[in-house]
């Protein structure tokens, strides 16, 4: 299995922001998943694998984690979940850097 673990940290993250962000993606990913567990975050679930994001209790952060059966099934997840994010102006992650 290949798996990645992303972590998003903009600039002045307030708690209000992230909470508010993970609610609009559930709803997004929510149409665009084959199933979704929307407990804590976003669990979804694709024929490639699955992802999560989540907004940190403890952190000005959300959280991206996600894993897939093959390095293309993991592309086409990270594909997915960077198309929605660079919608919003205040996100910057390099997804290059990522392992």
């Amino acid at each position: 299995m290949d798996l990645t673990q992303l972590s998003l940290i903009p600039k002045f993250f307030r708690d209000d922001k992230k909470f508010k962000l993970i609610e609009e993606l559930v709803k997004y990913f929510r149409d665009n998943c084959d199933k979704v567990v929307d407990v804590d975050g976003i669990r979804g679930y694709i024929e490639d694998g699955w992802f999560l994001l989540r907004a940190s209790n403890t952190q000005p952060l959300i959280v991206v984690r996600c894993e897939a059966k093959t390095k293309e099934g993991l592309e086409k997840i990270k594909k997915l979940i960077k198309n929605k994010l660079d919608e919003y102006s205040f996100i910057h992650l390099d997804w290059e850097k990522q392992p």
